[in-house]
C-alpha cells in the first residue's frame, strides 16, 4: 500500500509491474501501453482524489472461490491519457 496520501496535482512514478496488471484490467490500447513502457522512466500526475474500488479476485485452489477485495483508484494523467490506476502502481512521490 502507497505510504502516503495523494493529492490532485502531486507527480508520482509509476511501477511498471502493476502498471501493466492494472491496464490489462482496463479498455486501454495495448499500442499505449507499450509506448508508456519503452520510457527509462515511467511518470503520471494525479488528477483526482482517490475513490474506494472494489475488484473480484478468483482463487484457483481445490474450487473456485471469489471475494472483493478494496482498493484505491485514482485518476492519473500519463503520456497523453488519463487512465484510472490502483495505489499499488505507484513507487516515489515526486
Amino acid at each position: 500500500m502507497f505510504p502516503n496520501k495523494l493529492f490532485p496535482g502531486d507527480l508520482v512514478e509509476i511501477e511498471k509491474a502493476s502498471f501493466i496488471l492494472c491496464c490489462a484490467r482496463q479498455n486501454v490500447s495495448h499500442d499505449w501501453i507499450g509506448r508508456a513502457l519503452d520510457c527509462p522512466f515511467l511518470f503520471g500526475l494525479v488528477v483526482s482524489e482517490g475513490n474506494k474500488s472494489f475488484i473480484k479476485v478468483m482463487y484457483d485452489d481445490e474450487w473456485m472461490m471469489t471475494d472483493r477485495k478494496e482498493k484505491i483508484m485514482y485518476k492519473v494523467y500519463l503520456q497523453g491519457k488519463i487512465i484510472l490506476l490502483d495505489e499499488r502502481c505507484f513507487g516515489d512521490k515526486l
